[in-house]
């Protein structure tokens, strides 16, 4: 059976997702880009409401 990933792994997978999300939109010029600290807070909103139901 395969272990589940830590939270840390599992919140840099969401953050890349939004990373991929924007860059799909067109919302990023070219170049190396962070996630906003309110997309990371947002995206670790959603991660803590699934991992607490």
């Amino acid at each position: 059976m395969r272990e589940r990933p830590s939270p840390f792994v599992l919140l840099a997978q969401d953050e890349r997702l939004a990373r991929i999300g924007k860059l799909a939109c067109g919302d990023l010029a070219p170049g190396m880009h962070e996630v906003s600290a309110a997309d990371r807070a947002a995206v670790a909103a959603i991660r803590l409401s699934y991992v607490n139901r």
